[in-house]
């Protein structure tokens, strides 16, 4: 559980890598058990609620996932999309990063 130090990173590097934006019972249940957790049918009965036989970063973190959603739309509604937001608002020395001084000067300016 602390190899992933947050939700979000946990979602990203081990139960979605593929960025599906879904998982559905076993790959969680494989992942599940790769963190130590038990009672896994318990805790995806509460994840999928829905009972739509997936679960999504939404189900997994809601918090971070509105989040998330908000500064897409920041994003959307500076920029026609989100690559263009990257390469014109966040890398505007064209090195394929974004350091944190940088982003938060971004998140200021959206």
């Amino acid at each position: 559980r602390q190899k992933y130090t947050t939700l979000v990173r946990c979602w990203r590097m081990l139960l979605d890598p593929a960025c599906s934006g879904r998982v559905s019972f076993v790959p969680f249940c494989s992942a599940a058990r790769s963190m130590g957790f038990s009672h896994i049918s318990t805790l995806w009965k509460q994840l999928d609620f829905e009972h739509s036989g997936f679960i999504t970063l939404e189900n997994w973190d809601p918090s971070c996932y509105h989040t998330i959603m908000k500064f897409r739309g920041a994003c959307l509604n500076r920029y026609s999309s989100l690559p263009e937001a990257f390469q014109c608002g966040m890398d505007k020395v064209g090195c394929g990063m974004c350091p944190k001084k940088d982003f938060k000067k971004y998140l200021e300016e959206i």
